[in-house]
């Protein structure tokens, strides 16, 4: 049972880099007479971790939140200030130095309107801790007040049992909600497979504007102690629901396993997928934003197969296909825009237009398109004198696809075009216009230049 007369209840957000500050905050403003949740070791992690922050955050009057570099990087610092924020709990924001970094859309969103108190080394903690005292005075007032309504509501038992009932409903569709939304984490973190685009849209209208659904999702996201089916599940509904927002920051995906599945009417946007399979799948209508295709953030050996899959209407948009293997990959009527393909390790590959209607006299937009983009062939020529025989259809090929302002690199075939429309392009030293011509492809201000791959 909760005491009638409480200290106001504070949570420190911070990241373990900044033990000091959370430190001497810790004993500050405990000493000023506040009961201070500070888990100092960071010793919960995984599922503890998630449970635990929730139910402190819930029982918190404000949050004590440290901004630095490093937790504006941590997943789980901006799934602590997004559920208080869903919770619609005070933040008090303290930041670390006054010179600019990258700060991820969670905190630029929930906290942008927010004064932050600045500390620049340890003499200024205390300094700090003062003002964060200041800005907390209004919610130590505010739990004087609920000791005063609690010990009141005791006179007043008799009225609350009277105009209880009107309560009773709400409660009840409360509850009914939270079950509802236990199961569907439960699904969401037992899945084995991608979930359908028509399970999406039916959860996304179920818990559309449900901020704790929304909150428990990016925790589940950013649980690395979960599978990648769990964590991509929990992307992919958060994105739906917080559409058209970007909360989430570049995430590195180690090993993803997609097979025998298919995505449509989606969008997935500052992923990496570092390697793994991806075997049977079909992408229809999906956006793709700043998607890097086995672009590792360091050196290591590729990692990343595609094998049996198809892209149709497909939107790319500043992303990188960066030695990625592929086989058997068809790419029909999608756009590039800003993207770099990499196709050594590609056989099999086919980039095409496809119309609806052959016969038609009417010009739609079922056409391949590529601007501002390059498409790169990162390997050495054979020696003179070697005879190659490649067949027709293990090489890259692109029939009927429009390229605007791209740049050709490495070693490109020129058999490997037909029926394509090059405006404003510049291709490899060795390529003729004539070659390009012999596939009836028609070229629009052709032009050479030396630079490789690099």
């Amino acid at each position: 049972m909760k005491p009638l007369i409480s200290k106001p209840h504070l949570f420190i957000s911070y990241s373990r880099k900044n033990n000091d500050l959370a430190d001497h905050l810790f004993k500050s403003l405990s000493s000023a007479g506040f009961t201070v949740y500070y888990d100092k070791e960071k010793t919960l992690v995984g599922e503890r971790f998630a449970v635990q922050i929730v139910k402190e955050l819930k029982r918190s009057d404000a949050i004590v939140a440290i901004i630095s570099s490093a937790s504006a990087q941590s997943p789980w610092c901006q799934a602590e200030l997004y559920h208080a924020h869903a919770l619609e709990k005070m933040i008090a924001p303290i930041r670390i130095g006054t010179e600019l970094f990258p700060v991820p859309a969670p905190l630029e969103l929930l906290l942008k309107e927010i004064n932050y108190v600045v500390v620049s080394d340890e003499a200024t903690y205390e300094l700090a801790a003062s003002q964060v005292k200041q800005q907390l005075k209004g919610t130590r007032r505010r739990r004087h007040l609920r000791n005063l309504r609690n010990a009141a509501a005791l006179l007043a038992i008799v009225g609350v049992l009277i105009i209880g009932w009107r309560f009773g409903i709400k409660a009840l569709n409360s509850q009914a909600r939270a079950t509802e939304r236990n199961a569907l984490m439960e699904r969401i973190k037992g899945s084995q497979a991608l979930l359908s685009r028509d399970v999406i849209e039916t959860y996304a209208k179920q818990f559309s504007e449900d901020d704790e659904t929304i909150s428990q999702l990016l925790l589940t996201q950013a649980n690395t102690e979960l599978s990648d089916n769990s964590r991509l599940n929990a992307q992919l509904l958060s994105t739906a629901l917080l559409a058209p927002r970007k909360l989430h920051e570049r995430w590195y995906i180690e090993d993803v396993n997609w097979q025998r599945s298919s995505y449509e009417n989606g969008q997935l946007n500052e992923i990496t997928f570092m390697k793994g399979v991806m075997k049977d799948v079909r992408f229809k209508n999906v956006s793709f934003s700043g998607v890097m295709w086995n672009q590792a953030p360091s050196t290591q050996a590729a990692g990343l197969m595609l094998s049996n899959v198809e892209f149709e209407m497909c939107h790319f948009e500043a992303g990188r296909f960066g030695g990625t293997s592929g086989v058997s990959v068809n790419f029909i009527n999608g756009s590039f825009r800003g993207t770099t393909f990499d196709v050594t390790g590609f056989s099999a590959v086919h980039f095409f237009s496809r119309v609806s209607d052959p016969n038609s006299s009417v010009i739609t937009d079922e056409v391949s398109v590529f601007e501002n983009s390059s498409i790169e062939n990162c390997v050495q020529p054979s020696a003179p004198g070697t005879i190659e025989i490649v067949p027709p259809d293990a090489e890259v090929r692109f029939t009927g696809v429009v390229f605007k302002d791209c740049y050709f690199r490495g070693l490109i075939r020129p058999s490997w075009f037909k029926n394509c429309h090059f405006i404003n392009c510049v291709f490899p030293e060795k390529i003729s216009q004539s070659a390009l011509e012999a596939g009836d492809n028609t070229i629009e201000n052709f032009s050479t230049s030396s630079a490789d791959c690099s």
